[in-house]
């Protein structure tokens, strides 16, 4: 259902490139915003089995979607995006790797999803938002790629809230964002979720974070908590990808269960 105006252009510049040690094949634009570790890592964070639904927020040229449907065949996947440029790239890469059945790709946005989506109907909800605020951001001369970066007419509080309003009352959100944010990610996540589980990703073995993974969900509790699920560090100290990383990065790997929150 893509009937909206693109955005990408009609003689952008393709690449044709594979993640996950090439069980993944995606078209992305050779200059503007491509796909970073970050889409992998949320991807290998979501706990799926066969048979679930897993709704993407944002999908863009779709690297999340791809990364779960590589790593678990027999999920339901549904994609939205107002950029209709990038969904037509990752319809492209849906048609590539031969998985029209597993990922359905939907024009809207956050704060005005398709009407084809239920409420309450997904195990899993995912997103990658944008994570500068438009006013101070310094855009991009590619709109594209500051599209991606940026909000433009929404807030990390409206992805927040679409994602509880699709998700099953057992449900789950994963989503990753910058640590130097820590605080407007959990002041927004507790606001409509209070459990709340962070994975710290490290770009080698120093101290600093750089991303955040967090998995929240509603649970019987009286107030939020926020609880550490764990570290991944990238790199060794020799600058070397760590043996998970490279599980995660080249061969589809998924993380920790320890992402997977209590029933």
């Amino acid at each position: 259902m893509i009937n909206e105006n693109k955005e990408l252009g009609e003689n952008i510049d393709l690449s044709e490139d594979k993640l996950l040690g090439g069980k993944v094949i995606i078209f992305q634009p050779k200059k503007g915003y491509r796909v970073a570790m970050d889409s992998c890592l949320l991807a290998a964070a979501v706990p799926a089995k066969a048979g679930d639904s897993i709704l993407d927020l944002g999908v863009g040229t779709g690297a999340v979607s791809l990364c779960i449907r590589a790593r678990v065949p027999k999920t339901n996947i549904v994609g939205i995006d107002k950029n209709t440029g990038y969904l037509e790239l990752a319809q492209k890469s849906v048609v590539k790797n031969g998985w029209e059945n597993s990922i359905d790709l939907h024009f809207g946005d956050v704060c005005k999803p398709p009407r084809i989506l239920e409420p309450a109907s997904f195990d899993f909800v995912v997103a990658n938002p944008p994570y500068f605020d438009e006013e101070a951001y310094f855009k991009s001369p590619n709109s594209g790629k500051s599209e991606a970066h940026a909000n433009h007419g929404s807030r990390l509080s409206d992805w927040v809230k679409c994602a509880k309003q699709f998700l099953k009352p057992d449900g789950q959100f994963f989503v990753i964002f910058p640590s130097d944010r820590e605080e407007t990610l959990l002041s927004a996540l507790k606001a409509e979720f209070n459990e709340i589980r962070l994975i710290r990703v490290f770009s080698s073995t120093e101290d600093t974070p750089i991303r955040l993974i967090a998995a929240a969900k509603v649970a019987p509790m009286a107030e939020a908590v926020v609880l550490e699920a764990g570290k991944l560090h990238i790199r060794d100290e020799k600058g070397d990808y760590t043996p998970l990383a490279r599980s995660i990065l080249w061969d589809g790997a998924g993380l920790s269960p320890k992402t997977q929150l209590a029933s």
